[in-house]
């Protein structure tokens, strides 16, 4: 599926409250990406807390993530925050495809282990 393809606005976004609440956390949402190439196994990962992080950190992030051809998690406050981060974040990961937040956590990648 191209990138640009990839973004909706029926996405789940939240983290399942279980992973959370021990952390004392009620509400967490997560954005997701990995390489078009990404058939599982480690792989390098750059994680991005939004809003806490810098824009010219989140720019030097996307570089990261492109010359790495790493996954990318985005973990955001709202869900208005992670819609926001989605919309950006496919356009500047060309060769990266959302993946579902459950998917990530079937899969056991990133920090939703």
């Amino acid at each position: 599926m191209p990138n640009d393809q990839t973004w909706t606005t029926t996405w789940t976004t939240r983290i399942p409250p279980s992973y959370t609440a021990p952390f004392g956390c009620a509400e967490l949402h997560a954005v997701a990406f990995r390489p078009n190439d990404d058939r599982g196994g480690q792989r390098h990962s750059v994680i991005v807390n939004i809003p806490e992080t810098p824009d010219d950190a989140i720019r030097h992030a996307f570089a990261m993530t492109n010359r790495l051809r790493a996954r990318m998690v985005f973990l955001c406050n709202t869900r208005r925050q992670a819609r926001q981060v989605a919309e950006r974040a496919t356009k500047q990961l060309p060769e990266h495809s959302r993946i579902a937040i459950e998917r990530a956590i079937a899969d056991m990648w990133g920090p939703l282990t």
